[in-house]
C-alpha cells in the first residue's frame, strides 16, 4: 500500500520546508522498485553523483527510511516522524544535514538509471565498502537498523566490520565504533540525568512522541552533559 498522504511529516525543519508527502512517498517507491538488497527487509539505492545513498524498508507499510551521504555524519541527522495511521507501525525518516530535497528529486527521476549502475559496478566485482574511518569520525556515531534487516548484511557494508558493535537503545538497535563504546556509555548516563531533570520518561513511546525541535535542545543538552 503506497498513499502518498501516508508519508506526510508532523514537523519539517526549515532546511526541508519544500519536502512533501509526495516527495517521500515517490523516493520510497523509487528504492522499493529499484533497490538492491540490504537484507531480509531492506533495500538500498547508492549512488556517486550525487554522493548519497537511501535505505528502506521492502514493505510500503514500514515506511521507514535512512537517508546518508557520504563520509562523516558529523553534521547530523534530521528525525522525520511521519503522521500515524490505523494499522501502521510508527515510522521515521532519519535523514543526514548535508542532503538536499533537490538531490533527493534527482534519485527519484533517474532510479532506474541508478540501479543499472550498481548492477554493473557489481557484474565487475566492484564492491563497494563504507569507510569506517569516514562514517565513524564523529564520536559516539550510530547507524539505526530498519524494522527487519540484518545487523550482520550492515556490519558487512563496512571495510573494517570488526571493529564495529551492534547495541540497543530504548528498543532500537544502531551499529557503532567499539572505540566509542566509552563515550556512549557517558553519553547515556548524561541523556539519563537530562531526561531525569526535564521529567521526561526514557520509554521509547515518550521519545517518539517527541517533536524534533524539542529532540534537537535534548540532544544539545545531553552532548554538553556527555563531555563535562
Amino acid at each position: 500500500m503506497k498513499e502518498s498522504n501516508l508519508y506526510r511529516p508532523i514537523e519539517l525543519p526549515g532546511e526541508l520546508s519544500s519536502l512533501t508527502e509526495d516527495i517521500i512517498c515517490n523516493l520510497h517507491t523509487a528504492v522499493v522498485e529499484h533497490g538492491i538488497s540490504a537484507g531480509p527487509a531492506s533495500l538500498r539505492l547508492r549512488t556517486k553523483e550525487p554522493d548519497l545513498s537511501v535505505l528502506a524498508a521492502k514493505n510500503y507499510g514500514d515506511r521507514m527510511m535512512v537517508l546518508t551521504a557520504r563520509g562523516s555524519t558529523n553534521e547530523g541527522m534530521f528525525l522525520l516522524k511521519l503522521v500515524e495511521a490505523p494499522g501502521f507501525e510508527t515510522a521515521v525518516v532519519l535523514w543526514d544535514k548535508r542532503i538536499t530535497v533537490e538531490q533527493v528529486l534527482h534519485v527519484i527521476e533517474h532510479a532506474s538509471e541508478i540501479r543499472k549502475a550498481m548492477d554493473a559496478s557489481l557484474a565487475a566485482g566492484e564492491v563497494e565498502k563504507m569507510s569506517v574511518d569516514e562514517a565513524f569520525s564523529a564520536p559516539g556515531t550510530c547507524f539505526p537498523i530498519l524494522p527487519g534487516q540484518s545487523p550482520e548484511d550492515l556490519l558487512q557494508e563496512f571495510d573494517r566490520p570488526d571493529e564495529l558493535q551492534l547495541v540497543e537503545e530504548y528498543g532500537i538497535q544502531s551499529i557503532v565504533r567499539k572505540s566509542d563504546l566509552p563515550y556512549l556509555q557517558q553519553r547515556l548516563r548524561a541523556a539519563e540525568q537530562v531526561l531525569a531533570e526535564e521529567g521526561i520518561s526514557l520509554d521509547r513511546k515518550t521519545v517518539e512522541n517527541l517533536g524534533w525541535k524539542e529532540i534537537l535542545a535534548l540532544r544539545e543538552k545531553i552532548q554538553k552533559r556527555a563531555v563535562q
